[in-house]
């Protein structure tokens, strides 16, 4: 497929809704070859915050000199900003120049959404349900991250966090929840502390968490 047909391929597994759930992500990737597991990753949720704390983290690392990709959710202007990847200062400078800097490239996109469509037909015919839209951009991150070979990622969440699609990796180099809110309260629960708790999801044993103090 070339890259308008990979958008309106993603576009049109909108139908499927927001079905929050491990299942269909962890299939498609270990169909994928599990490329998750090849990263080092920083997964930030919260309400409010995680664009900012993922740009300043992104700019961090990058200045740095390490090769970091970006995944960020939703797009504001183009689809392809969601998904980027800077190998250091240079290109971060760039970035700061022309905001499309380090997007991933419609053809590497179309190449690797073709892969994908491939084994989530596969997965339908072996029974399983259709991967959503989100399930199926954070699939190509995992693997345009992998495929460049990051040093490490800053993976945001899509919605919630225990049951989010980028939830599938395991050891995260640190967590990051930031500041709470009431969102989404019918798929996240009706109070802070359900909607918190979802939230936690994403933390895992052994690993840093980072949070928000409201209190500061």
């Amino acid at each position: 497929m070339n890259y308008p047909q990979a958008l309106e391929y993603i576009k049109s597994a909108a139908r499927f809704g927001i079905k929050p759930g491990l299942e269909r992500i962890k299939e498609l990737c270990r169909r994928l070859g599990n490329p998750q597991s090849g990263l080092k990753v920083f997964h930030i949720a919260g309400t409010n915050g995680k664009g900012s704390v993922s740009s300043y983290l992104t700019h961090i690392l990058a200045t740095a000199g390490y090769k970091t990709g970006w995944f960020t959710s939703p797009y504001l202007e183009h689809f392809s900003e969601r998904i980027r990847v800077f190998s250091g200062p240079k290109d971060l400078s760039a970035y700061d120049d022309a905001n499309r800097a380090g997007e991933i490239g419609e053809e590497d996109f179309a190449r690797i959404m073709t892969g994908i469509e491939i084994e989530v037909s596969r997965m339908l015919a072996d029974g399983f349900d259709n991967p959503t839209e989100f399930e199926l951009i954070t699939a190509a991150a995992f693997l345009w991250f992998y495929e460049q070979n990051c040093d490490f990622v800053v993976l945001e969440t899509g919605l919630g966090g225990r049951l989010d699609s980028t939830n599938i990796v395991e050891h995260p180099e640190a967590v990051i929840i930031c500041s709470l809110s009431y969102e989404h309260v019918e798929l996240l629960g009706p109070t802070i502390a359900r909607i918190a708790a979802e939230k936690a999801g994403i933390m895992k044993t052994q690993v840093p968490v980072y949070a928000y103090d409201p209190a500061a």
